[in-house]
């Protein structure tokens, strides 16, 4: 009985591979193409290096690009990156510039290939970028102090990240990543790098653990207090050390603001403001409005992207400029070179528009030439 039972489940089961095979050999040719399809896009895709194969240990600043890059990266989406002998990204050198361009990843163009990057769109205006991922406006400035001997008649313009950069000026870290901060002693304010190291720390001063955290921080800047008097007050000393530094350099100094993205629609503010704690102080134009207010106490020209950029020119899943963005900046950029080309030497103070409204400031280029 048990043999004639093996018997039928052995005619069962070749039937059944018997009236299988066709389908097998119809399916074949299509798992076939998709098996050499993954083989194939794993030896044909570049290889996508991590954050700290880009980005190195330094014991003055924290963490710099690395030098003679030229890799791919991944964002939201696969892009590739060169740096120079330095580890800035650009196709010209510090030494060939006219323009200086300071700043974070927006600066460093996290997210977009070379070709798209804005410092390269518009080679006439000889742009370098000096800017990293995670800077905060500290380590920014102390590159602007260190690379002062190298600005001479430059345009040096300070990109300003509203999402981050003011609160990030006043913690020790970024995501357990030491970083030079400020801090207030004896009523006087004083860059602090002495606890950089190599190794992270396993906790963070940094708010952004989660997404809510890292809007929370934009949120709380749009609202009057102790809090966000604190910021701008320490925003102010930085910038004057930055005027200071460019006028000893004979350099000329812009600071221009870069909106978050939820700052450019209804539905974005809306949310900002639900995570404010004070909706009824909540003033989306904050940000702008203290720096602007900082600029012309010091005779620097400012300039509001607010008003320039909408969300079209943000990625969809990544919080940085998309090509179009890089695009309009890199326009933006030369309307700011304009202004100031065909100038053999601009007067002591003179009144300067403020690109993208009405207000027109003073500003005190100090004894840079302008016409070069």
């Amino acid at each position: 009985m048990q043999i004639f039972r093996m018997t039928l489940g052995i005619i069962a089961t070749a039937a059944g591979l018997i009236l299988l095979a066709p389908v097998i050999i119809l399916s074949l040719p299509f798992w076939l193409v998709a098996f050499g399809t993954r083989i194939g896009s794993r030896l044909l895709e570049p290889r996508c290096i991590a954050w700290n194969e880009v980005f190195a240990f330094d014991d003055q600043f924290g963490w710099k690009p690395k030098p003679n890059l030229k890799v791919h990266h991944l964002a939201d989406d696969v892009f590739q990156l060169t740096t120079d002998s330095e580890g800035w990204r650009g196709r010209i050198s510090l030494a060939q510039s006219r323009v200086v361009v300071l700043g974070d990843s927006f600066a460093f163009g996290y997210g977009i290939d070379d070709d798209d990057f804005f410092a390269n769109c518009t080679p006439e205006l000889q742009v370098k970028a000096i800017g990293s991922n995670g800077y905060n406006m500290v380590q920014e400035l102390m590159w602007l102090e260190h690379l002062a001997p190298h600005l001479k008649d430059k345009l040096v313009v300070w990109f300003i990240y509203l999402g981050n950069d003011l609160h990030e000026n006043l913690v020790p870290d970024m995501h357990g990543y030491r970083m030079p901060f400020l801090r207030s002693r004896d009523g006087n304010w004083e860059i602090t790098n002495r606890h950089l190291r190599p190794e992270k720390w396993p906790f963070t001063f940094t708010l952004g653990g989660g997404r809510t955290d890292y809007y929370e921080q934009l949120a709380r800047l749009c609202v009057p207090g102790a809090r966000s008097s604190r910021a701008y007050r320490a925003c102010e000393y930085l910038i004057q050390r930055a005027k200071q530094c460019c006028e000893r350099a004979d350099a000329r100094l812009i600071v221009i603001s870069i909106p978050e993205r939820h700052q450019l629609n209804s539905a974005g503010v809306a949310f900002l403001q639900s995570l404010s704690g004070n909706s009824s102080l909540f003033d989306p134009d904050l940000p702008d409005s203290q720096l602007g207010a900082i600029c012309r106490s010091l005779a620097i020209q400012f300039v509001a992207l607010k008003g320039r950029l909408n969300a079209s020119h943000y990625k969809t899943h990544d919080w940085h400029w998309n090509r179009k963005g890089h695009r309009a900046v890199a326009g933006i950029l030369k309307e700011i070179t304009a202004e100031h080309a065909g100038r053999a030497r601009v007067r002591d103070t003179e009144q300067v528009p403020v690109l993208g409204s009405g207000l027109r400031i003073a500003i005190s280029p100090g004894r840079m030439r302008a016409d070069r």
